[in-house]
């Protein structure tokens, strides 16, 4: 029997985080802790061994992108953990390409099921990229 990968899910919407976790908890082999603060993601990343976590499946955030920040701010320090970006809107300064430069994926909200545990399984099979 084979280890379920650990995902971080940073969804500041409460309702919407545990839908999110169940998806993918569901006959499909993840382990979901899902949180709704980008401070309490910091600190789980701080207090974490690098390979302890499979991927962090992250909000950017609107009107205030603190889930792209963040991710910047990782990737500065060195973290080399597969982010997935999800959102359903955009702020004016940032795009999909943008987002990639830090991230190895991104999906709109709402997340149809096959093509979020597709992305969710090919992403966590590459791993980190620079």
């Amino acid at each position: 029997m084979s280890k379920k990968k650990k995902i971080l899910v940073v969804e500041p919407e409460k309702d919407l985080k545990g839908i999110i976790k169940r998806m993918l908890e569901f006959k499909s082999g993840f382990e979901a802790t899902a949180i709704n603060d980008y401070a309490e993601a910091e600190k789980i990343m701080a207090d974490s061994q690098q390979g302890e976590w499979s991927a962090v499946l992250m909000e950017v955030g609107y009107p205030e992108p603190k889930g792209y920040e963040l991710a910047k701010k990782w990737r500065k320090l060195g973290r080399r953990i597969p982010i997935i970006f999800m959102f359903n809107c955009l702020p004016d300064f940032l795009d999909e390409k943008a987002l990639l430069e830090v991230s190895q994926a991104c999906l709109w909200k709402p997340l149809p099921l096959k093509k979020f545990r597709k992305t969710m399984r090919e992403v966590i099979k590459v791993g980190f990229k620079d």
